[in-house]
This record gives C-alpha cells, sequence and structure tokens, in this order.
C-alpha cells in the first residue's frame, strides 16, 4: 500500500483524494466524500484519485469496465487494441476481486471535460461494460494503481506504469480516438435545430431545399459515378451538397447509396487499412447526419454547392476556430454563470453562452464563420425570448470584449441579420489544429476527419443547449434555467461537491445550494455520501407537475407564425409594387386555412376598415392553421 499511495502522490491531478468511508464494524464503504491530503500517511482503506486537475479540465482519462455490465476484461481489451492503432501509450489495472478493469491514459496537457465526455459517449456504444461517469464534462476520481479494493484485494497493474509517469497524450491524440470510435460504429446524436427561412422537412423528419428538383450537375455527377481516391466522407459530404443543391430529397439520395461509387462512406466504415460494411441502421443513421449537414451548408452557401473542392479545408479551419471560441468561453464560466450579475444586461446570464453556443452550431453546420441568424430561430433553439436573445445579440456585437461581428448591414427584409465571429478567434495563422494535424504523427496514426471532427462538436453543443429547451427549466414558473444548467453537470453515479459544481457553473455555493433544492423538490437530484447526483426520473414529464407543459411548443407555433405573416406581408408589398404586367391570382386568406400553406401560394393580405392592414388577424388564422394541420411548415 505504502508503494500505491506513493505513486498517487506523484502522479494526483490534485493536492488531496477522496477517501473511502468505514463502517462502524470495519468494512469500507462505496462512498468517497471525505478529502484526504496527499500530505498525510495513507489512508487506511481505499482512495480514490481525481482525473481533473479542477473540474472540467482532465489531466487523466480512465475508462472504468464494471463486471455487472458485461465482459471487462474483454471490453478492456478491445479498447487497449484501438489505442495501440492511434499510438496512444496507457496502463490496463484490473481494478479488483470482482474482475473489473481501468484502462488509464495520461494527458500532458489539460484536455476539457467536453471532449472527454464525448469520447465517453462513443465508447459507451461499442464498449457495454464501460461506465461513462467517472468521465463527465466536469470529472470524476477512480482508485489509482496500487489502490486497495473495499472488499478485498487491490488495483493491479497489467503493465508497465510508465505511460503514468510519463505523460505523453495530446489534445489531438483524443481528437484522433473519437474519430476512430466513430469509423468503428459509434453512432453520432442527431442534430436538432429550427430550420433555416428556405428549408422544410419531408413526412420522415428530413430536411430539404424548398425549389423544383433539377438534374444534377456535370460535377457532382462525376463524383457520385467515381471511387473516391482519397477521404471518403469528404467525397460524400461533396456529392450530398450537390443533391440538395440541385433541390433533391433524402429519400432521392437514399435510393443511390446501394449502387453509386462516390458514396462508399456511407455503405463501409474505416477499419485499419480496411473498410468493413456498415448495418442498415448504421447506414441510414450515417446519412441522416450527412444528409442534413449538407442541406444546412447549402442553405447558407448556396453559390458553392456545385463546385467546392476545398470544402474539407475549410470545414477544418471552420471547427479549428469554434473549438477556440469554445475553449475560451469554458475559461471563463464566470460571464456564463450567476456571479457576475442578474438579468440579460449584465455578462451573467446563461442567455450569453446559450446563444454563442446555438450561433457556433449554425457556422458549423454551414462550413463558414459568418452565417445569417434571426432572432426567433435563436430564440426556438436556445429556449429564451426573441426579445432577450435581440439584447443579448447587441451585447455580444458590441461590448468591449465582443465575441461577434455584423456583417453589413441588412438589406433583405426577408433575410436575417448575418453574423461573423470576431478576428480575434481566427486560426489561420495556427499550423496546427485538433481536426487537420496530430501533435505526433506517426505512419500508424490516421489524422481525425474534419468531417467527423464538425459533426462530433454539433453534438457536444447541442447536449450543452438541450436542457435549456425543456417546459420543467425554460417556462414561467418552472424551475428556471440556472436549475437546468446545474442539473446538467450531475450525473447519476459520481457524486460532485458543491464547491466543485460551483466552480463548474460559475455560480456561487449559496446560489448552487438554493438551485440543487429546486431539483430535489420534484425528484430530479439526491444527495448520497459522495456527493450530489442525478436521479433516473426524466425532466420531461415534471413540466406537467409544474403546470408548465407546452409552454415552448406554444411559443415556437407563435413564432413559426410571424415569420410566416411577414413573408405574406413582403409579399404583399411586392405585389402592390407590380406594374405593367397581369398581376398573378391570390388567394384569400380564408382558403389558405383550408388547402395549407406552401412555398407556392399566395395570398390576398385582409384589409379592415379604410384599406388597413389586419395583421392580428393574419396571426390568429395562421395559428389556427398550425393547429389543425401540424405537418404544415411556414415560410
Amino acid at each position: 500500500m505504502n508503494d500505491a499511495w506513493a505513486l498517487t502522490r506523484v502522479i494526483s491531478p490534485r493536492d488531496y483524494v477522496q477517501r473511502a468511508a468505514e463502517f462502524v464494524d470495519g468494512t469500507f464503504l462505496n462512498s468517497y466524500a471525505a478529502h484526504h491530503g496527499l500530505d498525510e500517511e495513507a489512508p487506511a482503506g481505499p482512495w480514490a484519485m481525481w482525473l481533473t486537475s479542477r473540474p472540467g479540465w482532465f489531466r487523466f482519462i480512465c475508462f472504468d469496465f464494471d463486471a455487472k455490465n458485461g465482459r471487462p476484461a474483454y471490453d478492456a481489451a478491445r479498447l487497449s487494441y484501438w489505442l495501440h492503432e492511434v499510438s496512444i501509450p496507457h496502463t490496463v489495472t484490473e481494478s479488483g476481486p470482482t474482475g473489473g478493469r481501468h484502462v488509464w491514459i495520461a494527458l500532458d496537457e489539460l484536455i476539457p471535460g467536453a471532449a472527454v465526455h464525448r469520447v465517453a459517449r462513443l465508447a459507451k456504444q461499442l464498449l457495454p461494460s464501460l461506465d461513462p461517469s467517472p468521465l463527465s464534462e466536469t470529472g470524476g476520481a477512480v482508485r489509482p494503481p496500487g489502490a486497495p479494493h473495499r472488499v478485498s484485494g487491490m488495483s493491479v497493474p497489467q503493465g508497465s506504469l510508465q505511460p503514468l509517469l510519463a505523460p505523453s497524450t495530446s489534445g489531438a491524440d483524443v481528437a484522433a480516438l473519437d474519430a476512430l470510435l466513430v469509423d468503428l460504429g459509434a453512432e453520432l446524436e442527431p442534430v436538432d435545430v429550427s430550420l433555416a427561412h428556405n428549408v422544410r422537412k419531408d413526412p420522415g423528419g428530413h430536411p430539404y431545399l424548398l425549389g423544383a428538383r433539377r438534374e444534377l450537375s456535370e460535377y457532382v455527377r462525376g463524383l457520385l459515378d467515381a471511387a473516391p481516391t482519397g477521404d471518403t466522407s469528404a467525397a460524400a459530404a461533396s456529392i450530398l451538397a450537390g443533391c440538395a443543391n440541385a433541390r433533391w430529397r433524402y429519400d432521392d439520395v437514399a435510393a443511390l447509396v446501394e449502387n453509386s461509387a462516390g458514396l462508399e462512406h456511407l455503405r463501409t466504415r474505416r477499419a485499419g487499412a480496411q473498410r468493413l460494411p456498415r448495418t442498415a441502421r448504421q447506414q441510414a443513421r450515417t446519412l441522416a447526419s450527412t444528409w442534413a449537414s449538407a442541406v444546412a451548408y447549402v442553405s447558407a452557401n448556396p453559390a458553392a454547392a456545385d463546385s467546392d473542392p476545398t470544402f474539407p479545408t475549410r470545414v477544418a479551419g471552420v471547427v479549428a476556430t469554434i473549438d477556440r471560441v469554445q475553449e475560451r468561453a469554458n475559461l471563463t464560466t464566470g460571464l456564463w454563470g450567476g456571479s457576475r450579475g442578474r438579468g440579460v444586461t449584465g455578462r451573467g446570464s446563461l442567455v450569453f453562452r446559450a446563444v454563442l453556443d446555438a450561433l457556433c452550431v449554425y457556422m458549423l453546420q454551414a462550413a463558414s464563420t459568418e452565417v445569417e441568424a434571426d432572432t426567433r430561430r435563436l430564440a426556438i433553439d436556445t429556449g429564451w425570448s426573441e426579445r432577450r436573445v435581440g439584447e443579448v445579440l447587441t451585447l455580444l456585437t458590441t461590448d468591449t470584449d465582443s465575441w461577434l461581428q455584423r456583417a453589413g448591414e441588412r438589406t433583405d427584409k426577408a433575410r436575417g441579420q448575418r453574423f461573423r465571429l470576431h478576428p480575434k478567434f481566427s486560426t489561420e495563422q495556427t499550423t496546427q489544429t485538433r481536426a487537420q494535424v496530430l501533435a505526433r504523427p506517426t505512419a500508424a496514426t490516421t489524422p481525425p476527419d474534419p468531417l467527423t471532427s464538425r459533426a462530433l462538436l454539433i453534438a457536444e453543443l447541442q447536449h450543452r443547449l438541450a436542457p435549456l429547451r425543456t417546459d420543467t427549466f425554460a417556462a414561467p414558473h418552472s424551475l428556471g434555467r440556472a436549475a437546468g444548467h446545474i442539473y446538467r453537470l450531475l450525473t447519476r453515479t459520481h457524486g460532485q461537491t458543491v464547491g466543485d459544481i460551483a466552480d463548474a457553473a460559475g455560480f456561487t455555493v449559496r446560489q448552487v445550494r438554493n438551485y440543487l433544492g429546486r431539483l430535489i423538490s420534484v425528484g430530479l437530484s439526491r444527495r448520497s455520501q459522495s456527493g450530489w447526483l442525478q436521479t433516473p426520473r426524466a425532466p420531461d414529464p415534471i413540466a406537467e407537475t409544474l403546470d408548465v407543459d407546452g409552454y415552448l411548443e406554444r411559443r415556437e407555433a407563435r413564432y413559426r407564425a410571424e415569420r410566416s405573416r411577414w413573408g405574406l406581408w413582403l409579399d404583399e408589398l411586392r405585389w402592390r409594387r407590380q406594374k405593367g404586367h397581369p398581376k398573378p391570382r391570390r388567394r384569400r386568406l380564408e382558403e389558405v386555412t383550408l388547402i395549407g400553406l406552401d412555398d407556392r401560394t399566395r395570398v390576398r393580405y385582409p384589409r379592415g376598415p379604410g384599406g388597413r392592414a389586419r395583421h392580428a388577424h393574419v396571426l390568429s388564422a395562421l395559428l389556427a392553421l398550425q393547429d389543425h394541420r401540424s405537418g404544415v411548415r411556414f415560410r
């Protein structure tokens, strides 16, 4: 035990560990709530070492394989093989008498918790016995090599400890690992953001661009018929962008997958030097994700969609830039928490981070650091009101330490304002990025695919935004968005102290206690001997208990109706200005409520006494149309 304690003293990222609680009969509990300083003698029982130097920043990664969830020895061996493929040194230990395994990786730089948690989520899909809770975004603690088990025995190393004593794994290596996990079949979460002004969804829920379908260009047809000579994912992305630009739909493209040489990426996945077939479910999931990204890209870049061989390079640059933005945002948690002020006009509101994250999603989808965004679309994607989003955009673009810039004046009233990231986030002078080059390239290591990096980063940001888009946390008289932020930081198996939660959230300890009290009152959190945990209860049904269910859905319906009304009013103004030509026939609004509204419908805008436009009447009619025809999408 003395050797194990000496090792812990050398490698621990913090100056203390967590000591197991002792029962009255001398046995030890699976609870590690008490601190134990490294300058003290070795604990009498088990101890756990923190993987993070501070909440949210990892110095070690430890994959914890539990016997109760499957075959830990087999899963650990599989992971070890994959780590060898990407040249990541590691140490495997048998964690105790139950047959569990720990796979340790020492990092030579601090890695953000979001990147580590993303790897854990991907690995869990391939390795059933993995417990991802120590690799939550805020971090966790694990018994180090040699530390005793609470039942009997100790954590026994199966190989050299040198990888832990001489850290050599970089952030680029971690990115290479998550790219490999995706190639091995781990599936990405589907992207779910509101639609751009020129995008609709088909009955299957897949997006498409408005307009008449046309034949593919010669350039895209050539890509479709030729087997890719390089990056198969880049070839597939270019083809799908061309199909989206030609106003094809998901089903049109799905019919091509089986027999088109250029869509090899959708049929097979990389496995070392070979490619293995994807299952039908994997093919459909990969196509859906790639198609959604292609539609979003073409929507924002219509002129470049059919002939843009630089697309993968530009994606790599955008991913690197968004990474830089997110890294800075993670380092300044006080800007997004509760300790820097209250309300939307202070820099202490979570709405700032939510709007920034949503804009980052749009930029990743468009493969551009300049995107169009209207306040209603941002409101739908963040859970805040249109007014607050508008105020935040003003502050993010005019503050002395601004994050965004307005890209010119808004000339087309039918379109939203364009925004770009501040030039200080530019990576043009950077020679190496996470999505382009590994810090220590070797012949056996494949650089991470920029398109995969983009999809993973989108999924990460969506995971951050999700709790803020539920009635339980976003509706008036609900638990509040700050409570949702705290809920997102908790895990179900690894307890955290109030202090650690406060550091990660950017709140004061007093605020955290208040929000935890709200979560406890509805059964979403509980306190254990090891700290604060999530409960298995889902947040969504609680909205009905609080009598706030349906709030965001109703507000989204209103926003969509308001956008549609604005489009109809602009059509009305254009119709009035037409001279010298027969004007197109228009329908009365009452007829539209019976037939539905699509992009080809022309409506006679209702007027009241004196010829004044009846805007309130139009809004009511459009809201009624949504209630009766839920499948209708407005312009």
